[in-house]
């Protein structure tokens, strides 16, 4: 199971964070004819759509020549290679730009073939869409400034704190508060 949690309040939470959504969108009754459709539809036009962030550093973002970069992006671009190659095609691909609010909406609607992000892996994410292996894991953790004196969590008391909005992290933080761990205030 990917589920993600904290067993302690400290400035660190742990999760496990997934790179690719791909393929196959909720409502349709079959997840392999979906996908069927949509390689028949890459080959017939030789082009993916491919969503991504624009603003998120190091996995998907924007260079300074607004093209799509980042770890995710040449994972993608892989993938695509080696789709065209099974395919006997060079494949274009179609840039999408999504947010954190619309890039799942965006693969199951079939805006996009795939997602090429940071995304946690959710149990509820799952009945939208497929996801790839695991790609990378990483620590997600609150930044303070050093004079502020923080040393753990809990010292974040009383405090507002900023998150990303409809993300995991916020999820995660605003269960924290809810259980009692920590009395602070989310500012998405």
């Amino acid at each position: 199971a990917f589920v993600a949690g904290s067993h302690h309040l400290g400035l660190h939470m742990l999760r496990i964070v997934m790179a690719l959504s791909l393929l196959v969108g909720a409502g349709f009754t079959c997840a392999e004819a979906q996908t069927d459709g949509r390689m028949k539809r890459i080959g017939d036009t030789k082009t993916v759509k491919i969503a991504h962030r624009t603003d998120a550093t190091p996995y998907s973002f924007l260079n300074d020549k607004k093209e799509a970069v980042g770890y995710t992006i040449d994972l993608c671009k892989s993938i695509v290679e080696s789709m065209g190659r099974q395919l006997g095609a060079t494949l274009k691909i179609e840039w999408v730009p999504v947010t954190t609010q619309n890039r799942f909406q965006t693969i199951a609607s079939g805006k996009a073939d795939m997602e090429c992000g940071s995304s946690t892996i959710t149990l509820g994410r799952m009945k939208e869409v497929d996801f790839s292996s695991i790609v990378f894991i990483e620590t997600t953790g609150l930044l303070v400034k050093s004079a502020a004196g923080f040393a753990k969590a809990t010292d974040l008391a009383g405090k507002k704190i900023a998150v990303a909005a409809n993300t995991t992290n916020e999820r995660a933080l605003a269960e924290i508060i809810k259980q009692g761990k920590l009395t602070a205030t989310l500012v998405p």
